[in-house]
């Protein structure tokens, strides 16, 4: 399925050594032999901790597979529940590895199908914040976290404050995503002008090709403003 499609359906360490003298080459050369164990035991910890989450994932995937029949609804329920915990225990057990922010928000996930927002959004807060600046990922979540923030009474103006930082900073990969919800957020709330300023600067911003945009974002925003007045 194309991106598209899917969202008209609708995500070092620094060692210095100095050498003194001759005499410190041998424990340099240990050193060296130390550091090169050290990277081999973080690999070893990533493939454990890759592992563990396909594994917990693989629960989640059969929780979705499971359908929303009223009939299957305790035993889909259930399986939510047993990602819920394969995912927590995943992250308690891999707290320094790449991923385990990644166990945050996939326990998030699990705890949202159980209609547990607040643990989700909680969960979804402490990923974002586990993740280093240069995730690729980080500012997608964080979006997540803005819109289940307003749909909040207690925090809805500080999800919309922070909608529309993630909708103006320019460097943000996933601006089109924020720039989208922004609008959808002003047109909701009948503030039309305001709609049509966000996805109009979301169609500006991207390159359309044969009447296609780089963005699936800004093509649905480009089908939302030929509906407005």
């Amino acid at each position: 399925m194309s991106m598209q499609a899917m969202v008209k359906n609708v995500q070092g360490l620094d060692r210095t050594y100095r050498m003194v003298a001759l005499s410190f080459v041998g424990c340099i050369g240990i050193a060296i032999g130390g550091y090169f164990i050290y990277q081999a035991r973080v690999a070893k910890r990533e493939q454990q901790a890759h592992m563990r989450f396909a594994d917990s994932f693989d629960i989640l995937f059969q929780a979705g597979a499971a359908g929303y029949d009223e009939k299957r609804k305790k035993y889909q329920q259930g399986l939510f529940q047993e990602a819920e915990l394969a995912f927590h225990a995943g992250h308690q057990h891999h707290k320094g590895a790449y991923l385990a922010p990644y166990f945050l928000v996939m326990k998030a996930v699990a705890l949202l199908k159980q209609g547990k927002r607040d643990e989700a959004l909680e969960h979804y807060q402490k990923a974002v914040k586990l993740m280093p600046a240069s995730s690729p990922l980080k500012n997608l979540y964080a979006t997540s976290v803005a819109l289940m923030q307003i749909d909040n009474e207690a925090t809805h103006e500080v999800g919309l404050k922070q909608l529309q930082q993630l909708a103006q900073d320019t460097a943000n990969i996933y601006r089109d995503v924020a720039q989208y919800y922004l609008g959808s957020y002003y047109w909701s709330g009948d503030d039309i002008a305001q709609a049509k300023s966000v996805w109009q600067a979301l169609v500006n911003d991207q390159r359309f090709v044969a009447g296609e945009a780089a963005s699936p974002w800004a093509e649905l925003a480009q089908t939302q403003l030929a509906q407005l007045p």
